[in-house]
This record gives structure tokens, sequence and C-alpha cells, in this order.
């Protein structure tokens, strides 16, 4: 797994969201130079600068890929930062390794059953992984309309460039089905979630509280005005000073 590596200090790996990668994350770390934290965002394998994915990957094996990224950067301890789909990769973590993890923070995450989707909507999301057009589409759906014709061209451009078609139809199939786990708590003393007002019903706080506190002995839920799906996009210097205090 490659990284792009931003600031020097306390590390904080950054995970990234189905139709994005690195590069979804740049314009709120302009905000976050100089605070003491080094940020490694990664690409998941497939995505961006990173190497193939497996055929089918996991949550489990993706975390496992973290770890060994960690350990070959001598990063005893963390803070993770995870966004959508790599919820699970954050809740994985978690669940099986939470004496690694400095803090855990969520954005608008896939909580740990999956995204559950009905069979129209998960065949809509299988012509999102090859259809430009579709990909603007569910963009606009998941709060992308709050924002200009220039914002929505370049988070269309992530989209579409961050990884291949089967890339995007091998993570969807991860997505939609639950963690292959057993439920149970985390030993974490807190988890964060921030949600955006804008974002599908899915997504949104009353939603997400019910699926992610029966893990978590101490969760703070945030929802966010003005912001979808796509926060470190939308409001990146709000969310910068969001995630800073949480850090600190």
């Amino acid at each position: 797994m490659q990284a792009k590596i931003y600031g020097k200090g306390s590390p904080v790996i950054v995970l990234h969201e189905w139709l994005g990668d690195h590069r979804n994350w740049e314009p709120m770390l302009e905000f976050c130079n100089s605070k003491g934290f080094e940020f490694h965002c990664l690409d998941l394998p497939g995505y961006g600068n990173s190497g193939p994915h497996s055929p089918e990957p996991s949550a489990a094996a993706i975390a496992e890929e973290i770890l060994k990224y960690a350990y070959s950067r001598d990063l005893a301890a963390f803070s993770l930062v995870v966004h959508s789909m790599s919820g699970l990769i954050g809740h994985q973590l978690g669940v099986t390794s939470p004496e690694r993890l400095k803090n855990l923070i969520f954005f608008c995450p896939v909580p740990p059953g999956g995204f559950q989707a009905s069979a129209a909507d998960q065949e809509k999301m299988q012509g999102v992984s090859n259809d430009r057009s579709a990909i603007r589409q569910a963009i606009l759906a998941r709060g992308g309309h709050l924002e200009s014709d220039e914002w929505l061209d370049r988070k269309e451009e992530i989209a579409w460039t961050a990884s291949s078609p089967e890339t995007k139809r091998a993570y969807l199939k991860m997505f939609l089905a639950p963690l292959s786990m057993p439920p149970q708590k985390t030993a974490l003393e807190k988890a964060y979630i921030f949600c955006g007002e804008a974002d599908l019903p899915f997504y949104r706080k009353p939603s997400l509280e019910p699926k992610f506190a029966p893990y978590y002995a101490n969760l703070e839920i945030v929802s966010l005005e003005n912001c979808g799906h796509y926060p470190m996009l939308q409001k990146p210097k709000n969310v910068a000073a969001a995630l800073l205090k949480c850090l600190s």
C-alpha cells in the first residue's frame, strides 16, 4: 500500500472511501500543516498509487495490510481516520487491534453490518462502477447538490480516476456485506463519528448511532452542517479544526 505523507509529528493513518483515494483529503490537510501530526494518507489496494487488489478484498485482509504498513514505518501506535467504506476497516482494527489505536475517527462510515441496500439500489451502485454520469448522480445524491459545478467536476474526476471499474465492483461487494467477525465490543476508550446533515439518510446520526453504539463504550457523534458525504472536500477548514480537536 502506498501513502502520501503530510506534516511531521504524531502519526495518523487516513483511509478513503469507495469513490476516492488520497486526493479526497488534500484540501483539508492544507489546514493541518504544522499542527504536530504526520498524516499517512493510504491508497487501498487497487486505488491511486497502490498496487492491485486481491480478487475479493476484505476488511480483515486490508486491516492486516495496514498493520504491516505501520510496522514498516515503525509506528507502534497511531490514530486512525476512516471514511465511508473504510469504516468497516476501522471497526475491524478497533475490535482486533485496539492497543495500536490512539484514536479512531469515522467520517460518514459504513457500519459493521455493511451498507444495507435494496436489490434495485445495489444494481444502481453496480452501474456507478463503470458509468461516469452515474458517478456524478451518486455524488449529487450524497450532498453534492450543495456545491458548485466546478466542485462537482473535481470530485467526479477523483471518483472516476481513483480506481478501475473492476476494482470498484470488487470493493462494492465487500461493503455491501457485514463484517465476517462475531459482534463484540471494542476495548477503545472512545470513538468519534462525523456525519453530514445532507448525506443519504443511511449515513446520518439517527441511522448510524444504533448501528455503532453497541460496540463502543464512549461514542461521540457530530452532525456537520452544510455537508453531505464528503465533509473533508465540502468544508475542509471546518473539518480540519474538528479533526485536530479529536486528535489532540
